[in-house]
C-alpha cells in the first residue's frame, strides 16, 4: 500500500496538480494462503491535462518500478462490455472474493472490504449521482 501511495504522489507531481485531486479505485485481493496478494486499481485521467492514455500507463509503470514495485501489468482501460452489458473491468474490479479483510487500516470499510476509493472519486461520484438524478417539483 505505501508504494501504491508513493506512486500516487509521484504522479501527481509528475502531473503538477494536488494528490488530492487524484481519481482511483484500489482493490486488494489474496490471502497469503490460497491466492497471492496483490492490488488491482483503476486511475480516472479524465481531470488530467494530459489525456494519452497510453502514455499515462506506462508513466505509471515506470514511477511504479522507481518507487520500488517488481511485476506489473499497467494498461489503458478499454470499455469492453459483458453478456449483461456491464462494464467488464468494473466487473472484475468490485468481484467479490472468499477472502476476508479483517482489521485492514486501509480497507476499514468491514471485514469483507476489498476496494478503497480516493476522495477525490468519492467526490467525483458524488456529484455525478447528484449531477443525474432527476429533479423533483415541489407539488406543496
Amino acid at each position: 500500500m505505501e508504494m501504491f501511495q508513493a506512486v500516487i504522489h509521484l504522479l501527481a507531481r509528475r502531473y503538477k496538480m494536488p494528490v488530492a485531486e487524484l481519481r482511483w479505485v484500489l482493490k486488494q485481493e489474496g490471502d497469503f494462503t490460497n491466492k497471492r496478494y496483490h492490488f488491482h486499481f483503476l486511475l480516472d485521467g479524465s481531470n488530467l491535462s494530459n489525456k494519452d492514455v497510453a502514455k499515462l500507463a506506462v508513466n505509471f509503470g515506470k514511477l511504479w518500478e522507481k518507487a520500488g514495485g517488481g511485476n506489473h501489468d499497467v494498461r489503458p482501460y478499454a470499455i469492453e462490455l459483458d453478456p449483461n452489458g456491464y462494464q467488464r473491468a468494473v466487473n472484475y474490479l468490485t468481484k467479490v472474493e472468499g477472502f476476508r479483510v479483517p482489521f485492514s487500516k486501509v480497507f476499514d470499510a468491514g471485514e469483507n472490504c476489498h476496494l478503497k476509493f480516493s476522495e477525490a472519486m468519492d467526490r467525483h461520484i458524488a456529484a455525478v449521482c447528484t449531477d443525474s438524478e432527476p429533479q423533483k417539483k415541489d407539488t406543496q
